[in-house]
């Protein structure tokens, strides 16, 4: 992999539906760009944009919208941006409860649950983000505080 896409993945988040959103990331400062990647061709397009340039941050979605939360934005983040997948538009979500950077999300048809990441040190917190009306309460904590972690879902439970 090329340095210049590495390090572009690298600070990115996605998430999935019959198209994947990148969005956030770095370029010559924090970015509020998306692209819009459609699986079934391997076309490309420019997305609506966040509203607010970060990096670091994570994302999950069901099928009818993506949630991009937390990152670094000039220090940790508790946004969120919640972007609906149908009319391309961008709207501030209900923030996180823990502001950190290099944080994982997973979720499924219902929640997301953003996981992990730096607060000024390594943490265990987890953050469940309920699609439907924009609720977030505390999630069962991490086993081992970390942070650039990973995470994946099955469609059953999230994890």
């Amino acid at each position: 992999m090329s340095g210049i896409l590495q390090t572009f993945l690298m600070y990115t988040a996605a998430v999935a539906n019959a198209f994947g959103l990148f969005g956030g990331g770095y370029t010559v400062s924090a970015s509020t760009y998306t692209d819009k990647y459609t699986y079934s061709d391997d076309t490309r397009a420019a997305g609506t944009v966040l509203g607010t340039a970060r990096y670091y941050l994570a994302a999950t979605g069901n099928s009818t919208l993506g949630i991009f939360g937390g990152g670094d934005a000039s220090g940790n983040s508790t946004y969120t941006d919640k972007y609906t997948y149908s009319g391309d538009t961008v709207a501030a979500g209900t923030v996180l409860g823990l502001a950190r950077a290099y944080l994982a999300a997973t979720g499924n048809s219902t929640v997301g649950i953003f996981g992990g990441g730096f607060a000024g040190s390594r943490t265990t917190y987890t953050d469940k983000y309920t699609y439907s009306d924009d609720t977030r309460a505390a999630g069962t904590v991490l086993g081992t505080a970390r942070f650039g972690l990973a995470a994946c879902s099955s469609t059953a439970n999230g994890l």
